[in-house]
């Protein structure tokens, strides 16, 4: 898996395709799914939904950043929230080793 879609940490191109296919993927599932999620800011109001909102959870989610300020109130969301957070830290991973293949060469 690691050869098609890091291409041994020569290639760039596709790994760049994998972020923006993830990233925008991930932005429409959670923008469409984000009443289902039960979306709440750090003072427990419920918070409206945007597309811009919808990305910048994105981000934080698979960067594992987690800043708080948007949470998932119910079980779907919670579990939404961690595949996201582990396609987020796989996908670092995979940043990592072509970074580290590239700077080795």
């Amino acid at each position: 898996m690691y050869d098609h879609l890091g291409g041994y940490g020569i290639r760039v191109f596709p790994f760049v395709r994998l972020t923006i296919c993830l990233l925008l993927a991930c932005t429409l599932w959670n923008h469409f799914a984000w009443n289902w999620y039960g979306m709440h800011n750090s003072s427990k109001a419920a918070v409206t939904h945007s597309p811009i909102l919808s990305f910048y959870y994105t981000i934080i989610t698979m960067t594992t950043l987690g800043f708080g300020d948007f949470t998932p109130t119910t079980s779907h969301g919670m579990l939404a929230a961690s595949c996201q957070s582990l396609f987020g830290i796989v996908w670092l991973g995979l940043l990592v080793s072509i970074i580290i293949k590239r700077v080795s060469k």
